[in-house]
């Protein structure tokens, strides 16, 4: 019986990784940063510096994120979900929340005509965001950072 169930364990196991790798971006499109601040992604510290994000993949709507500099010595991945509106510029960007002298990433677009693909405000941007308001400041600056797109 043991044997039984541990063999379905491993066949709904077999079939989740196989939608998963279904639908995994294409790994050629690198989209490649230079940011010249320091920023959070996720709760993950990052320094200025050169980054590359690729997609990882898909499931469900939601989409897993890379983002390391190019140095190899930094890396976080992060979920996103798709947000309404299209994104309708000439290259693809990073947005950045401000608050004072902290950066959240808070979206990525790809390619123009695409969604924008945005990050849950974590519980730092969040305290970020109130010590702004009780300075004084109304609401976060956006910073966009244009990208390149390599093969």
């Amino acid at each position: 019986m043991k044997n039984m169930i541990r063999f379905s364990g491993m066949v709904v196991c077999l079939f989740a990784l196989a939608g998963v790798l279904g639908t995994q971006a294409d790994p050629a499109k690198t989209m490649k940063w230079s940011i010249p601040f320091d920023f959070m992604v996720g709760d993950a510290q990052m320094p200025a510096g050169e980054y590359i994000v690729q997609f990882v993949y898909s499931l469900n709507s939601r989409h897993m994120m890379k983002i390391r500099n190019t140095d190899g010595k930094q890396a976080a991945f992060f979920l996103a979900n798709p947000a309404l509106g299209n994104f309708e510029g000439n290259n693809p960007q990073l947005v950045f929340n401000r608050y004072e002298d902290q950066y959240f990433l808070s979206k990525v677009s790809d390619k123009p005509g695409s969604g924008w693909m945005c990050f849950a405000k974590t519980n730092r941007e969040k305290e970020a965001a109130q010590r702004a308001k009780m300075a004084s400041v109304k609401s976060p600056k956006t910073v966009a950072v244009l990208a390149q797109i390599t093969n």
